[in-house]
């Protein structure tokens, strides 16, 4: 195989939106009061999601101290449930 000079350029997400860190900001103060990481993630879901799922994902491990592999089963537990309501 001939190795070529071409790079792919990936657009990284803009972690820095205005609905995103108040997203996180809100997450961590409803996880200082008590709230289940489920509540929160589901209370949150609601500023980021028309955002791509990368940024979702981020937004559930910082706002709803969540792991990766957590975030993602939150995200497609409600994905699932808004789903089955449409």
């Amino acid at each position: 195989m001939v190795p070529t000079n071409e790079t792919t350029t990936t657009k990284k997400p803009d972690f820095n939106k205005a609905n995103i860190k108040k997203a996180i900001a809100q997450g961590k103060e409803m996880i200082k009061s008590g709230m289940s990481k489920a509540d929160v993630s589901r209370e949150i879901y609601d500023l980021v999601k028309d955002e791509e799922k990368e940024v979702i994902l981020h937004v559930f491990q910082q706002g709803a101290s969540l792991t990766e592999k957590g975030a993602l089963t939150y995200l497609y537990n409600i994905k699932r449930k808004l789903n089955k309501k449409s």
